[in-house]
């Protein structure tokens, strides 16, 4: 098995722009109540790095930490939820294994922490709905590209205005417009990195394990992108069939 580059880490979006996630201290207990770490361990045997932003090992301008990025702790959360007289969440996610397996055990974190979940999963045409309406309160998505301003990238979650965001911030919205608008990229990472650590100022949403594709091949079977690891196609890594080969 060759596990690919990962890309796009997932990330717990939460609506800033409704109730409970309008208050940083829900924003800030779904933080401290979540243990990536934990889950990537307990469901994936550890195989996958979690990150602490948009970016990932596979991708560009990756950095494994962001300065301030609120860590797991259960007892902060459970003063928090007690702060606020309590906390409910729905938690919706698209209906694959990987991400249901996921949402499944936020449950059971968050609830830990005293705050009661509601999880949900949908089709593609249901994830559309819950954003376009608006209402939805957190979702596990997830965000980014090989190249955060490519493609369905950073803006396509943290932009002001985009359907599928959750956030409202001018000063988040100019950094990721200065950050695509250049091409120097040591001010491409540095904008990147002051983005990820707004983000995580804000609690705006956590991010999560950086989840990527697997390809098994039958033995004595080579080829890039089958049992060699080689850059993303702007999300994921495809297979350069062409080089495809087998032992005689």
């Amino acid at each position: 098995m060759t596990i690919q580059p990962a890309t796009s880490p997932y990330v717990i979006q939460l609506n800033t722009a409704t109730a409970p996630f309008n208050d940083p201290r829900a924003r800030e207990a779904i933080y401290r109540a979540t243990d990536f770490n934990a889950i990537n361990e307990g469901i994936f045997g550890g195989n996958y790095d979690v990150s602490q932003s948009f970016v990932a090992p596979g991708g560009k301008f990756y950095e494994k930490d962001v300065d301030g990025y609120p860590e797991y702790d259960l007892d902060r959360a459970k003063e928090l939820v007690k702060e606020l007289g309590g906390l409910t969440v729905r938690l919706g996610t698209i209906s694959n294994y990987v991400a249901t397996q996921i949402n499944t055990a936020l449950q059971t974190q968050w609830q830990q922490a005293g705050i009661d979940v509601e999880i949900n999963d949908y089709q593609l045409s249901g994830v559309i709905q819950e954003f376009t309406g608006r209402q939805w309160q957190a979702m596990l998505q997830t965000a980014g590209a090989w190249d955060p301003a490519a493609g369905v990238g950073v803006g396509f979650r943290f932009h002001s205005g985009v359907p599928y965001s959750g956030v409202n911030d001018p000063q988040l919205d100019q950094l990721l417009d200065d950050a695509a608008a250049t091409v120097d990229e040591g001010q491409r990472a540095d904008l990147y990195q002051q983005a990820g650590e707004l983000i995580s100022k804000n609690f705006y949403a956590p991010f999560g394990l950086a989840f990527a594709p697997a390809n098994l091949a039958a033995q004595g079977v080579h080829g890039p992108g089958l049992t060699t690891k080689i850059p993303a196609i702007l999300v994921n890594s495809g297979v350069i069939w062409d080089e495809v080969w087998r032992e005689q």
